[in-house]
């Protein structure tokens, strides 16, 4: 039992170093724009709004001072605490992304229990080399995080 679950740790922590180290730079789209604006006004103290960006982004349908209502709030609270400890948005977001990836991992190792340790070794490289979680992982994006949820829900059977 110890055996194994010093195998499971390090296999968290080398997912979480992978995914750490996998990309150069982490990258904004408009959606992940309005993310670290939301969390940069919850970490004011203020409620989520969004800034207004005078139709920089193409479709832009927020005005100044909007309340963030057009998506979940989990992301900008994760992020704002970040925020709160002084680290800024693109070593917070490597930072969830890489852990969430470790949460997805030990996710599928835990729901997989049953099953024969290939099993399991094919779902983790599967995820792992899956080229869209690679692409996810690039971005200042809900994502990962989301997936992390979904994964323990599903294996907790919620």
């Amino acid at each position: 039992m110890m055996y194994r679950a010093l195998w499971v740790s390090f296999l968290f922590c080398a997912v979480v170093l992978y995914f750490l180290a996998a990309n150069e730079e982490i990258k904004r789209t408009p959606d992940s724009l309005f993310y670290i604006e939301a969390a940069e006004y919850h970490t004011a103290g203020e409620m989520m709004r969004n800034y207004d960006h005078n139709g920089r982004y193409g479709e832009i349908y927020y005005k100044s001072g909007d309340y963030f209502v057009q998506w979940a709030p989990g992301y900008p609270l994760v992020l704002a605490q970040f925020f709160r400890a002084g680290i800024g948005w693109e070593a917070a977001a490597r930072v969830i992304n890489a852990v969430a990836a470790g949460l997805i991992v030990l996710g599928l190792l835990y729901g997989l229990r049953r099953y024969a340790g290939w099993v399991q070794a094919s779902a983790v490289l599967a995820f792992v080399g899956y080229p869209g979680i690679r692409m996810v992982n690039e971005y200042a994006m809900t994502e990962m995080l989301f997936m992390a949820v979904v994964t323990w829900a599903v294996v907790l059977d919620w």
